[in-house]
């Protein structure tokens, strides 16, 4: 996550620019990491896998 943070071209400035990146680091993440579960059971198809990523 800090790595992730690092990387965003615009850094927060407050804490709450801060919580927003925050709630979109974990919901990337969630997301990707749920994805890739499913891809690997076969329960996402290459179409879906490829459009997500």
């Amino acid at each position: 996550m800090k790595n992730w943070l690092r990387a965003q071209p615009d850094q927060p400035a407050t804490i709450a620019e801060l919580q927003t990146l925050l709630d979109q680091f974990v919901t990337e993440y969630n997301q990707h990491r749920g994805l890739l579960h499913e891809r690997v059971t076969g329960r996402v198809t290459q179409p879906e896998w490829l459009a997500w990523s």
